[in-house]
């Protein structure tokens, strides 16, 4: 499946490629110790104080891909039969495009045949993208504050029964300096990640560590006072967590239903990993007042072309905000890993 096709539905994967090619250089944050934040010091020193990266041109593989009017008609004149759409509906661009989870699969199966349609998809998705977003890339500062984890899907390089993981859980005083840095640097948001746990202790520590982040980030934000806006990707945990996470200052959730298929979704999970569940996390994080985060596997075993339809027409029918598409990463010592293993030997 092509890279370009894939951008085409999710318009932020365009600049997330711009982002990767800064990220050294603007010095994105993903720290598992408080002694790595302090290392990325020098390769932000320039870093002007705001959260966001503007550009004038995009480039992807030393290819220009700014696009010009006469560039996109082309692109529109392919796609419109293939959407089902007459071109009057595409251009001017519009603020969105419905699209049936039938016609989804359509263009998927298409733009994996064709070099030319997976363009012109590439090209239209970068055109509405850069109407919504312009050139602009907001970064977020990623602290992946502990592996332990008692879930045990089968994808997963973290998961309880994978052998020879170092397990490591971070300090709250290494947190904090975490997010004193994105904030000195100006970052928008943090993002405090980990493996699941569900114990009153681990949730404790998160709302104290939340509320500890917004008091110390709105302080040292004297120009606007808003301080670091806190993200958590913590895993299904009771609705009640999620509310006192919430009250404590978060605001935006990730949570990756990794796919719309409950059959697909037991495959990747044991028995006791139940798709409704997940699927009630969703609904009650939107419900509280999250930005709601998900996204899915791309390429994992079992998968189909319509299965990856319906998981793109997933994401706007439980009201996503934000959505991460990553391809699936063979992991060793893992139930899917063996099987993608045993599907590509030889």
């Amino acid at each position: 499946m092509s890279t370009a096709m894939l951008k085409a539905f999710w318009t932020l994967t365009a600049r997330k490629a711009l982002a990767a090619r800064h990220a050294e250089t603007l010095g994105m944050l993903k720290c598992s110790s408080a002694s790595s934040a302090k290392a990325e010091t020098e390769s932000v020193a320039n870093l002007q104080r705001e959260d966001k990266l503007t550009s004038k041109t995009l480039n992807f593989g030393g290819r220009r891909e700014m696009l010009d009017a006469r560039r996109l008609d082309r692109a529109v004149e392919m796609l419109a039969p293939l959407l089902g759409k007459r071109k009057e509906e595409l251009l001017p661009v519009p603020p969105r495009v419905h699209l049936s989870t039938g016609i989804i699969a359509r263009v998927l199966a298409r733009s994996t045949a064709s070099a030319d349609v997976a363009e012109a998809l590439y090209a239209y998705a970068d055109a509405m993208c850069t109407r919504h977003f312009q050139d602009r890339v907001w970064f977020r500062g990623i602290v992946e504050f502990s592996n332990v984890c008692r879930k045990n899907c089968g994808y997963c390089g973290i998961r309880r029964l994978r052998r020879g993981v170092v397990r490591y859980t971070m300090s709250q005083d290494d947190v904090l300096e975490c997010a004193q840095f994105c904030m000195a640097r100006g970052y928008g948001t943090i993002m405090l990640q980990s493996g699941e746990l569900q114990s009153e202790q681990r949730i404790a520590w998160i709302v104290d560590t939340i509320r500890k982040i917004r008091e110390q980030t709105t302080l040292m934000d004297v120009e606007h006072g808003r301080g670091l806006c806190v993200a958590l990707s913590v895993g299904e945990l009771p609705r009640e967590a999620y509310e006192r996470f919430f009250e404590a200052g978060a605001r935006r959730y990730l949570l990756r239903v990794e796919t719309s298929s409950p059959t697909l979704y037991a495959k990747l999970h044991p028995p006791d990993h139940l798709w409704e569940r997940r699927v009630e996390c969703l609904r009650a994080l939107k419900d509280i007042g999250f930005q709601l985060g998900s996204g899915f596997l791309i390429k994992v075993p079992g998968q189909s072309l319509r299965t990856l339809a319906r998981d793109i027409a997933f994401m706007r029918e439980i009201g996503a905000d934000m959505v991460g598409v990553g391809p699936y990463i063979w992991q060793s010592d893992t139930p899917v890993g063996a099987t993608w293993e045993e599907a590509h030997r030889g």
